[in-house]
């Protein structure tokens, strides 16, 4: 993570809610998001059938409105 409080740790060891929060925010883009994205759709796929494509399109709609 490049930013606050959880600066320098890997985005694997960051708990799942503050990235879906952060996932959510509408500042938030580029490869940073991308990153979060593929955090938490594998975590998902141990709970979903869901690809990452799918999870990248939802985060898109969801910032589109």
């Amino acid at each position: 993570m490049p930013f606050g409080k959880h600066m320098g740790e890997e985005l694997d060891d960051i708990p799942k809610p503050y990235l879906q929060w952060l996932r959510r925010q509408e500042w938030l883009g580029g490869w940073l998001l991308r990153e979060i994205v593929a955090v938490l759709s594998s975590d998902a796929a141990t709970n979903s059938d869901e690809t990452f494509e799918e999870a990248l399109k939802k985060v898109k709609e969801a910032e589109n409105g």
